[in-house]
């Protein structure tokens, strides 16, 4: 009973340091009350709420591959959670985000390459314009004698 009630402290306590944008606080907070109930209630809510923590958009640490690691653990620690459900959601939305993260930065990536290529096109053309122009006067001289 005395840990239940530690446990539900420890809850409230993580809410509060994430109102007050304290992460690692509240991620400290959540894993104790996890270290405790490992596999009943309430160790789901601290499950959930660290998967909370690590997806929060302000989280300037954010890890959707922690999250959802985290939801994943709940699914499967938790088979009668009541949690379920909302976190069936999170896990699509974080695999559709995760997938489209990885897909801009192989995008990213193809941007500079064309942007590489599209500077050395640049100086190949400025070299040939130059040489143009060097051939241009010797065509003149000798078109005039």
């Amino acid at each position: 009973m005395q840990n239940r009630r530690q446990s539900r402290n420890n809850l409230d306590q993580a809410e509060q340091l994430l109102i007050k944008r304290d992460y690692e606080g509240a991620l400290k907070a959540d894993k104790e009350v996890m270290e405790i109930f490992p596999d009943c209630s309430p160790g789901d809510q601290a499950l959930f709420h660290i998967g909370m923590i690590w997806a929060h958009p302000e989280n300037p640490k954010k890890d959707y591959s922690k999250a959802l690691a985290y939801f994943q653990q709940l699914v499967g620690n938790f088979p009668e959670s009541r949690l379920r459900a909302e976190v069936a959601v999170w896990i699509g939305i974080l695999k559709q985000l995760i997938f489209y993260e990885d897909r801009l930065q192989d995008l990213e990536k193809k941007v500079s390459g064309f942007k590489k290529q599209l500077n050395t096109l640049k100086g190949i053309d400025i070299r040939t314009e130059e040489k143009k122009r060097e051939i241009s006067p010797e065509k003149q001289e000798s078109k005039s004698k």
